[in-house]
């Protein structure tokens, strides 16, 4: 199903609105599985701030991810345009 663009039911955009997470619960290496694809045109808060000089790992995996006030990331890639 992932090669026809499905998503986990925990990564889609109205999840806060069935479930909570908890993180705490969750391996660290576990967590993306629970990040939030944003819903189409939604804007994003709290993005982080980082320069493009001396990237680390962690800075280059982070890039296209954004923190929302609810304490869920966000993607900031638009689903509907992955083929």
């Amino acid at each position: 199903m992932h090669v026809l663009g499905s998503l986990h039911e925990q990564s889609r955009p109205d999840t806060n609105s069935f479930i909570q997470v908890k993180w705490n619960n969750i391996h660290n290496w576990g967590r993306d599985q629970f990040y939030r694809y944003r819903k189409q045109g939604e804007t994003c808060t709290e993005c982080p701030k980082i320069t493009h000089q001396n990237l680390t790992v962690n800075d280059i995996n982070t890039l296209n991810i954004c923190c929302n006030k609810k304490n869920m990331r966000v993607y900031l890639v638009d689903m509907t345009m992955v083929q």
